[in-house]
């Protein structure tokens, strides 16, 4: 136990803290430091850099959340988690709540549309999601829910306007990314759809679907070299992904 304990400070004494390729690191850093001086002394300090990274990213000052918005947010989470679990009714009355309390919420008005269009009550959410284009029009989310609603129905046309909207809003939204690129993979624009998927990868360079259907565009194309370095960069990313490995195995039968 003695040769533990010392083994144990001695790691601590000299283990140094990985970088992370966040924003927060220099605040992780500080508030990891061997020293107890060499942290924030107080909290006031801690909460100033906080809100500075804040205002960074959002390109607005933070604001304490009043009561009522902080309830709102819990029913907005609990119907969240509602969804999750598939039990939509329960989440539309959770969701109901939200916006009961704070009817300005627009995530929760969101969030409503996409609970109504689980239930399949596609038109009332179409609604909704079109209302909100109008009434927050920079905001992306309903402009890419509508682009999944034309999706469904099979409307390419409507379904890129409307993920251009979204990604015009809000670039580095990934999900609309995906579905744009997939709208033009399955319209035949090839370019477009590679366009797509690289800055979705610019973003989420270790997501292995999307490192996979890169790879699949590339296979048709018959350009088996590069498709075959994609397929295996998914297989790293997820050693368990079936339809990489039996395409890299395709690439590799059409290389020799």
């Amino acid at each position: 136990p003695a040769d533990a304990i010392a083994l144990f400070e001695q790691i601590h004494n000299s283990f140094e803290l990985s970088e992370i390729d966040s924003p927060l690191s220099p605040i992780i850093t500080k508030c990891l430091k061997k020293s107890p001086q060499d942290r924030y002394q107080k909290v006031e300090e801690l909460l100033g850099e906080l809100e500075t990274v804040y205002a960074a990213i959002s390109g607005e000052e933070y604001r304490l959340q009043s009561a009522e918005e902080m309830n709102a947010a819990e029913e907005t989470n609990y119907a969240a988690s509602y969804m999750l679990l598939g039990q939509h009714e329960d989440a539309l009355v959770h969701i109901d709540r939200a916006i009961e309390i704070a009817p300005s919420l627009t995530i929760a008005v969101n969030n409503k549309a996409a609970i109504l269009a689980g239930l399949g009550r596609l038109q009332k959410a179409h609604e909704i999601w079109s209302s909100l284009t109008v009434s927050d029009p920079d905001l992306g989310r309903p402009f890419y829910n509508l682009g999944n609603l034309a999706m469904g129905k099979r409307d390419a046309e409507g379904a890129i306007s409307n993920f251009k909207k979204a990604i015009d809003r809000e670039p580095d939204y990934v999900p609309a990314l995906v579905n744009l690129a997939i709208v033009y993979q399955n319209t035949g624009q090839v370019d477009n759809a590679l366009a797509a998927y690289d800055d979705a990868l610019s973003i989420s360079p270790n997501d292995a679907n999307i490192v996979y259907n890169k790879g699949f565009i590339l296979y048709e194309l018959k350009k088996y070299p590069e498709s075959l370095k994609l397929f295996k960069k998914a297989i790293e990313l997820d050693p368990s992904y079936l339809s990489a490995l039996n395409y890299a195995g395709l690439c590799q039968k059409e290389l020799g």
